[in-house]
């Protein structure tokens, strides 16, 4: 019985600290993913905007990359994910 409960508070504990890992470190994550495409668009000479946000009726709209090509404005949204992307 007090095995049970040992295992038990074993694995709940495991689960709180993924939970904390995944609330603190995906943002961190984040951050260097929109580092590295802010990186990449700068050194490609393009004329950007990274990071701001836009407001307007329906309320605030945080943007991470606007690049300015001869055919308009292309928006970025950057993730920082890894592994494999199924469509």
């Amino acid at each position: 019985m007090i095995m049970a409960i040992a295992v038990g508070m074993g694995i709940a504990g495991l689960l709180l600290f993924k939970l904390a890992l995944n609330i603190f470190y995906a943002p961190a994550r984040g951050a260097v993913g929109e580092h590295r495409v802010r990186r990449i668009i700068d050194k490609a000479g393009a004329i950007a905007l990274h990071d701001f946000y836009l407001t307007d009726d329906r309320g605030i709209t945080q943007i991470d990359h606007a690049v300015l090509t001869s055919q308009g404005i292309l928006l970025l949204e950057t993730k920082n994910f890894s592994g494999k992307i199924y469509a």
